[in-house]
């Protein structure tokens, strides 16, 4: 799985932290310990960080790491596939 997830890296996934949070891309490479000039790199797919970094990316942002995955689908939501659906 990690050779899938960073081959595979969403750039759009680091946009979406960052309105999520309220971010500027000098904030969220700040908080990564990273130079802005590699974060916007990865913003614009231009290189795609490796696995360990996309494991520190979750634990500070609290996201599973297939969100950065191109073409993985959300999970649904616990309790989802039910709803709708009686009990005979």
């Amino acid at each position: 799985m990690p050779q899938d997830v960073q081959a595979r890296f969403r750039p759009d996934a680091i946009r979406e932290l960052l309105e999520r949070d309220g971010l500027s891309l000098s904030a969220f490479a700040r908080r990564l310990g990273i130079s802005r000039q590699r974060a916007h790199a990865w913003l614009g797919g231009t290189i795609s960080p490796q696995f360990p970094m996309v494991l520190r990316m979750c634990a500070e942002f609290g996201v599973d790491p297939l969100f950065f995955a191109e073409g993985v689908p959300e999970p649904e939501p616990a309790g989802k596939a039910t709803e709708g659906k009686t009990k005979r």
